[in-house]
């Protein structure tokens, strides 16, 4: 239950270059990896049944709220008022109960604007020689969010990804499963909401 907490490292510049953007997944490329990954573990001899329970109870919530989810009118301004080609890249070092939430929200918020490009680089389809490279970075909870001009890959804007709700949540001193239970139902009830204020207040 490690990847429930924030781990500190030393923060380096972000260094992403058109190579590395190259292998980038599109958000339904990582949702086919990730249900690919699924399977496989529910078919293996080791699975666990309580962590076979939370990842479909998560795949039905973040279903559900593509389905349903509508962004606040001042959002959907601010989504509009983007003008250049952007990227918003999430950064993935490991999956953890705040990656699906997550990165639905951002997803959906990009399809507001033709020119925002959404995409997802996981550490699990990184090639050998980029092995180590996410830890040059500050990755908490697992995940980051870039925003990065598409000429130039010039850095725009990041968010430390995980809301204050949910990070409250964290810091109680509780059991790790309960932690974790908690946490989805958080993401489940805020319905993209914070989620969604505290990315846009951070990235634009």
């Amino acid at each position: 239950m490690s990847q429930l907490y924030n781990r500190s490292t030393n923060e380096l510049k972000l260094d992403i270059s058109n190579e590395l953007l190259n292998k980038a997944l599109s958000f339904q490329e990582y949702l086919t990896l990730m249900e690919k990954w699924f399977l496989a573990y529910k078919k293996s001899d080791d699975k666990d049944p309580w962590v076979v329970g939370l990842t479909n109870k998560s795949i039905t919530a973040m279903r559900r709220l593509k389905k349903t989810y509508l962004p606040e009118m001042h959002i959907i301004k601010q989504l509009k008022k983007i003008e250049a080609p952007v990227i918003w890249l999430t950064v993935i070092d490991f999956c953890s109960i705040d990656t699906l939430p997550i990165i639905s929200v951002v997803q959906f918020l990009s399809e507001w604007n033709d020119t925002i490009t959404h995409k997802i680089l996981h550490q699990d389809t990184l090639p050998d020689d980029l092995d180590g490279y996410f830890d040059k970075m500050e990755l908490s909870p697992g995940l980051k969010v870039y925003a990065l001009k598409s000429d130039s890959l010039h850095l725009l804007a990041e968010w430390n990804a995980r809301p204050e709700g949910a990070q409250q949540l964290i810091d109680e001193d509780k059991e790790p499963r309960i932690l974790v239970e908690n946490v989805r139902d958080w993401y489940v009830e805020d319905r993209g909401e914070e989620v969604a204020n505290e990315f846009i207040n951070a990235i634009l």
